[in-house]
């Protein structure tokens, strides 16, 4: 991760965010990147920098591979995105553990339609609505999505004969 205030703003500029965004440090002087309103990120590679709160989307994405380096790893993800947050099209698949990271999302999460491990994300805050399969997926983690009733989902989830998703 970078930590340099100077490297962070190259690498800013090279996700294209060049103004609306804070750098703070954390206890452990880990530079923390905040942006402002209407700021998108998308990215092909692993992240450098750590970010806090998105106001905005998030979205990782396979499209335009410019590395050789598959983006598997929730580090650097921000805890909170006001935005829609979408790993379609992307290499994720195991969403185990991203709601360690993760906590809030304002708008849609939007996954691969073979995403697994996803219950999760039933404990991350937000308004928004699961788009997954637009299926039996959708309609049961959307179901559970207000309470996060992971275990009710689960059960409905094996039910379906959908264990990759229910683990």
């Amino acid at each position: 991760m970078l930590t340099d205030v100077k490297k962070i703003t190259e690498y800013l500029k090279k996700l294209g965010v060049t103004e609306g965004f804070t750098i703070r440090t954390d206890e452990r002087d880990i530079g923390i990147v905040d942006t402002s309103a209407n700021t998108g990120i998308t990215y092909t590679e692993p992240l450098q920098v750590q970010f806090g709160r998105i106001g905005g989307h998030f979205s990782v994405t396979g499209e335009e591979k410019s590395s050789s380096v598959p983006v598997l790893s929730f580090k650097g993800f921000p805890h909170t995105v006001t935005g829609c947050f979408s790993l379609y099209g992307s290499d994720f698949r195991n969403m185990a553990g991203i709601e360690h990271e993760l906590k809030y999302v304002g708008d849609d999460i939007v996954l691969n339609h073979d995403s697994t491990n996803i219950l999760g994300l039933l404990t991350v805050g937000g308004e928004g609505k699961f788009d997954i399969d637009r299926g039996p997926v959708d309609k049961i983690m959307n179901k559970y999505r207000e309470h996060g009733d992971s275990i009710s989902a689960q059960d409905e989830l094996l039910d379906a004969g959908l264990k990759a998703q229910a683990s």
